[in-house]
């Protein structure tokens, strides 16, 4: 699969309270092929308020969430990407989970959003992230593995791919696409 680096402008930082209705937006308008890769059924769960509340305001200690947003004239933000880092007590290896609308596929926005979350498991001093996938998700099969995940037996679930990928807290990323997307991001969460 090609990747073409013509995304407009957009900007990778954590979720906040005031994204919940954004969030709700781009989950809604997600096609039912993307809902199904990404939900596993051909709607967007019903979340309960609790849940809302704990996707935008995550306990730091259970999870880190994202957004790609791009701004518009009036300065308010559209999300159009949401990633999740999911910690776990009992495991050493950290759960990532992305979805891209639907418009803003293979336009490199899910390659620059994977860098971002390699980047944040670097600061953190997590070895080792993985993603559950369905394998008849082939492009985000083909997707992990580009971006140097290997596909291992799910332990608690043979319908599934298990894409890991280790991480070495000591080594930045030498890509220059995400080096550059993360000084971009650096630069405009400071302003």
């Amino acid at each position: 699969m090609r990747y073409t680096t013509d995304l407009p402008a957009a900007v990778v930082r954590p979720i906040r309270c005031d994204d919940q209705l954004a969030v709700k937006n781009l989950l809604a308008s997600l096609s039912p092929g993307s809902t199904y890769f990404r939900f596993g059924g051909f709607s967007a769960p019903e979340f309960t308020a609790e849940q809302w509340r704990n996707l935008c305001a995550p306990d730091p200690a259970r999870g880190a969430n994202f957004v790609a947003v791009q701004s518009d004239n009036l300065g308010s933000d559209r999300v159009i990407a949401v990633a999740r880092l999911v910690f776990r007590a009992t495991d050493e290896a950290t759960e990532f989970s992305l979805v891209i609308g639907d418009h803003h596929q293979s336009q490199g926005l899910g390659r620059r959003v994977m860098h971002y979350l390699i980047d944040q498991c670097r600061r953190r001093g997590i070895t080792m992230l993985y993603g559950d996938v369905l394998p008849s998700n082939l492009r985000m099969v083909r997707f992990c593995q580009e971006l140097g995940f290997v596909s291992l037996p799910c332990p608690n679930e043979t319908r599934i791919h298990r894409m890991t990928l280790s991480v070495n807290p000591n080594q930045s990323d030498a890509s220059p696409m995400a080096a550059s997307w993360s000084a971009s991001n650096q630069a405009r969460l400071r302003a």
